[in-house]
């Protein structure tokens, strides 16, 4: 039986800088936070897949993949993305249509999203597809000096994205278990899947960040390994061994509802990198307003490198025990 105190879930990670945190205004419009992808990969300009550049604002990204499935007239398993992307945002993201028998039809537009630009290629797009995500994001009405040194590199948590409004991704997958075996649609499984996979990682992580060990290799890494990396739970043995070992072993131990539902579902070990580098980070001021862009790899999360300067009330994290009743 699981206790209703045993999950603290919280998007309030413990940080790797020690800086005091500046209180600001996040997200007050949509074009406060903005995001582009770019993708690994040139397209062929052939093929049966369209790709469509799409600008949405406040739109979820699975909801333009439903639209794009019945405008097209095809089965929403044919229309691929790499990745979701806020709703609260403008976001420049890929999409693709697989169009076997079908001409493109033009331009698909609606209020609140338009596309950018369209060519074919010969693979549908599949998540992790793209390699930078750009982000430029304005915080409002800033009350002190940030210590921009603190985004360089973060601890690479997953974001509150991961688990659903107040971590209810996290709720659902631990409280309904007809879904272990398949018996969910594919698409919330994966969800469920995913959100108990970062709890973990998220936890292992939080305890390398307190030994402050998060951030270099240590006795017991995965061999060939260039980067630190934490557990993305599943089924067979942990690949690290020593004190890292013991330590994921130790959690994954003091959480075993979690690793038995990932080791039942037929995923497997694997790694993620607990590091998380800005790359071209650059920093304008107006006034109150500070504005900050930077790229980030595929999967990095922009709410996880302003959590290291930013007071989490004003990102709209928090912390609470997940009841289970």
């Amino acid at each position: 039986m699981i206790s209703q105190d045993q999950y603290v879930w919280s998007e309030d990670w413990i940080r790797a800088s020690s800086a005091p945190l500046i209180r600001a205004k996040f997200k007050q419009q949509p074009d406060d936070f903005c995001v582009e992808e770019s993708l690994g990969f040139e397209l062929s300009g052939e093929g049966e897949h369209l790709y469509l550049y799409i600008e949405k604002t406040n739109t979820n990204t699975r909801d333009v993949q439903t639209d794009l499935a019945r405008i097209y007239q095809v089965p929403l398993v044919d229309v691929g993305y790499a990745g979701m992307k806020d709703r609260h945002a403008v976001c420049r993201q890929w999409f693709s249509v697989r169009l076997p028998k079908t001409e493109a039809i033009g331009s698909f537009t609606n209020g609140s999203v338009r596309v950018l630009k369209q060519a074919y290629h010969t693979k549908k797009l599949r998540i992790g597809d793209v390699a930078i995500n750009h982000f430029r994001i304005l915080l409002r009405d800033v009350t002190s000096e940030p210590n921009i040194d603190a985004l360089r590199k973060v601890p690479n948590y997953f974001g509150a994205q991961r688990f659903g409004k107040q971590g209810q991704n996290l709720k659902n997958a631990l409280r309904k278990k007809d879904w272990i075996r398949g018996r969910k649609q594919r698409f919330l499984k994966g969800i469920y899947l995913s959100s108990l996979r970062a709890y973990l990682f998220n936890a292992v992580l939080a305890e390398r960040v307190k030994q402050d060990t998060w951030s270099s290799l240590q006795e017991g890494e995965p061999s060939g390994e260039n980067l630190p990396t934490g557990p993305l739970w599943g089924r067979g043995r942990l690949q690290t061994t020593e004190l890292v070992g013991e330590l994921e072993q130790n959690i994954g131990d003091s959480h075993a509802p979690i690793t038995e539902i990932l080791e039942w579902s037929g995923l497997n070990q694997e790694r993620r990198s607990l590091i998380c580098e800005t790359d071209n980070l650059k920093v304008a001021t107006d006034g109150s307003h500070l504005t900050l862009e930077f790229d980030l790899l595929s999967g990095c999360y922009a709410t996880t490198v302003l959590h290291e300067i930013v007071q989490p009330e004003c990102l709209g994290m928090v912390t609470q025990n997940l009841s289970l009743a």
